[in-house]
């Protein structure tokens, strides 16, 4: 089997190509993730220059995707930076294909990621850091999952009911809309969001328009093969936790959600994930994936993992040398004992020479390290 590589601009995707996507992802579970949809590559590309697609091709025929964001030094990164939960070439397992040549063919000199599937065998050996990614398996439905939770020893579920309980003897009547793409609650929740990051002096990952623009698209996207989800959880028609997500191949993406944070201690952020839960089954949603991360509410609901890679494929050897090192020196002194200062020390080094570091081993104009967005410890 004789492999190429090229590159399109993802405007000039045609049906075919669409069509060839969608089927690897439809035989494949590792791709059915809603990041990895063709219609979200070309969503980001709508509102984000730079944005291609290299294409695998056996033949004439297409049997690969790799999507990414081209620097302007030839650096590939996720097509939707921090918001690209999921990062790879959607391509079948069978076919064989080498990072390295993929890079060459397409005038690349470098791809980072920090999400890929393990299963996806030929970045292993570029990795120098693995992660899971929690999800909540609904396949047996809302009871089913509940059951499977207390069989499994955890309380999540009767802890959240009595703040539920709580709320709505303290407060008011608890709604979930399970969609509900109104501009208000958009705003509302980038507000909350926004007020969460200043409130950790975290950066704000939302700041960038082309960043906002591209989530009220996908708030607004209706289609049989991606959609988005904006839910609600209300309290006498008050909003008080709000989360949007894309939906695709019965999976919803866990993506940016915040609440009032007036109310926390009734955890609202958690009431509203259990509410939309019992809802998704009718919705033919058969897992939520709840992103990378160590988030306590994350590590309570999740029934299951997907182990994630976290490297680089350089083709320069001396700038990949110095990020590997430096990547791993970092989550070495966060795993060591004096993980709490040395936060604060990476975090005072980053926002003076990180700048500096990311320029030289990337250049990348709005890549940043990575900082969570999908909530955080209580919600």
């Amino acid at each position: 089997m004789v492999i190429s590589y090229r590159c399109i601009p993802t405007a000039e995707l045609s049906s075919g190509h669409y069509g060839a996507w969608r089927n690897i992802i439809a035989q494949h579970r590792e791709f059915d993730n809603p990041i990895f949809a063709p219609e979200f590559v070309q969503l980001v590309a709508n509102v984000r220059p730079n944005v291609e697609v290299a294409v695998i091709e056996s033949g004439s025929e297409p049997v690969g995707f790799f999507p990414f964001f081209r620097t302007r030094q030839n650096v590939a990164l996720p097509v939707a930076n921090t918001f690209t939960d999921f990062q790879g070439v959607v391509i079948s397992p069978g076919i064989d294909w080498a990072p390295r040549e993929l890079l060459k063919a397409t005038g690349l000199t470098a791809f980072r990621f920090d999400h890929v599937p393990a299963a996806q065998n030929q970045f292993r050996e570029y990795a120098w850091e693995r992660a899971d990614s929690p999800f909540i398996d609904l396949s047996e439905g809302f009871d089913g999952y509940v059951n499977e939770r207390r069989q499994a020893g955890s309380r999540v579920i009767t802890h959240i009911k009595r703040k539920l309980r709580k709320i709505e003897r303290e407060i008011g009547r608890i709604t979930i809309k399970p969609h509900c793409p109104d501009r208000a609650h958009f705003e509302q929740l980038l507000e909350w969001k926004m007020d969460q990051f200043r409130l950790k002096s975290a950066r704000n990952v939302l700041a960038k328009p082309w960043v906002q623009e591209m989530l009220w698209q996908v708030a607004n996207s209706d289609d049989n093969n991606f959609r988005g989800q904006l839910s609600v959880l209300t309290v006498d028609d008050r909003p008080v936790a709000i989360h949007l997500g894309p939906v695709a191949n019965g999976v919803l993406h866990w993506w940016v959600t915040a609440f009032d944070n007036s109310l926390q201690r009734y955890s609202p952020g958690l009431i509203h994930l259990l509410k939309l839960l019992e809802e998704l089954p009718g919705q033919e949603i058969h897992r939520v994936d709840l992103g990378r991360g160590e988030e306590r509410y994350k590590q309570r609901f999740k029934n299951g993992d997907t182990l994630l890679l976290e490297g680089a494929v350089d083709s320069r050897p001396v700038p990949g040398q110095i990020y590997r090192q430096w990547k791993r020196t970092r989550a070495a002194l966060l795993k060591s004992p004096v993980a709490q200062p040395a936060r604060y020390a990476l975090r005072t080094f980053e926002s003076i020479a990180g700048q500096t570091l990311e320029a030289f081993t990337f250049s990348c104009d709005d890549c940043r390290p990575k900082d969570t967005f999908h909530g955080h410890r209580k919600a």
